[in-house]
């Protein structure tokens, strides 16, 4: 999609950083050897955004998710936590937000690569827990088209231009990590029922859907 990004950040008057940004949001690093529960994180307290900051970062998310959608995922994430407080944004979605742009402006030309398969739908599941506010915890997804499976194909060591990826915040509140991966593990599944039928209907049967999970 040339000239898609440079558009969008041209209409929100959005200068190219003076340092190149490679990460569409924040890094919080894992806390190794850590003893006791893992604690939930804090809940957003930075103040309120007026109401044309308000209508800019839903211009932002509402932007950008089509992008992403097409040719980007990794800014699925990134879009996904600033559209869970657009409606009350604070200045921390904003300093999201800002982050975001600055990526976009330093990668603006997001390409996916396809290449020649046996069209069979293949699905990598995973999460991320209670690594979102409110004790919440993020489903990830990467689905895309590979070979038949058999004893001789390793599902792992085979990848492709991902079709559809998912990058949602699951609504419950997980009880332990294993309950998030299935939960996870899930509304990947879900997903892949449409794939596989819309597959099956352009005339590629599908044998059961090869599915990795931690």
């Amino acid at each position: 999609m040339p000239n898609y990004v440079a558009t969008a950040l041209e209409h929100f008057q959005h200068p190219k950083p003076t340092r190149p940004q490679h990460a569409p949001s924040r890094y919080t690093p894992p806390s190794y050897r850590q003893k006791g529960p893992q604690m939930a994180t804090p809940i957003d307290t930075s103040a309120p955004l007026s109401d044309a900051e308000r209508l800019r970062i839903q211009q932002i998310a509402g932007t950008f998710l089509f992008y992403a959608r097409c040719v980007d995922p990794t800014i699925r994430v990134a879009l996904s936590s600033i559209a869970e407080t657009q409606s009350k944004p604070t200045q921390a979605t904003a300093k999201a937000a800002h982050m975001l742009l600055d990526y976009l402006a330093t990668h603006p030309d997001a390409i996916i690569r396809y290449n020649a398969s046996d069209m069979i739908l293949h699905v990598h599941s995973d999460v991320s827990y209670q690594s979102e506010p409110g004790v919440h915890s993020r489903a990830g997804g990467h689905h895309f088209l590979g070979p038949k499976p058999n004893d001789k194909v390793d599902i792992l060591a085979h990848n492709n231009g991902a079709i559809n990826t998912i990058c949602r915040i699951m609504k419950n509140v997980m009880g332990s990590a294993a309950e998030a991966e299935m939960g996870a593990m899930h509304e990947n599944c879900t997903e892949g029922v449409a794939e596989r039928t819309a597959l099956n209907e352009m005339k590629h049967p599908q044998p059961p859907t090869p599915t990795a999970i931690d």
